[in-house]
């Protein structure tokens, strides 16, 4: 998880870091809501495109920012952990307990 008070300035029983630990709340809310069909991080990159329909350069580059974030989130150990989607990662992250 990540430490949403590293400097240790902020008591956990306070109504201030209670504000920390969920000031990102609304944006994964957000997040959830604008991308529930659309998780490009869940998406097997190793896929070949067909003969009839190349990747251009762009679409390859972007492939390769996806791969690049699926190793950075551990997208691999997903399944191990119980988890399905970019939306179950981000609220185990955040330790987000609501239901969608």
């Amino acid at each position: 998880m990540v430490n949403p008070n590293p400097d240790k300035s902020v008591r956990p029983d306070s109504r201030q870091w209670r504000a920390v630990q969920n000031y990102l709340s609304v944006a994964l809310r957000l997040f959830i809501a604008t991308s529930s069909h659309y998780d490009p991080l869940v998406r097997d990159y190793s896929v070949v495109y067909s003969a009839s329909r190349l990747k251009t350069k762009e679409e390859y580059a972007l492939d390769e920012h996806f791969k690049a974030a699926q190793v950075a989130v551990q997208q691999d150990t997903w399944k191990s952990n119980g988890i399905e989607n970019s939306m179950q990662y981000l609220q185990n992250l955040f330790e987000d307990t609501e239901e969608f």
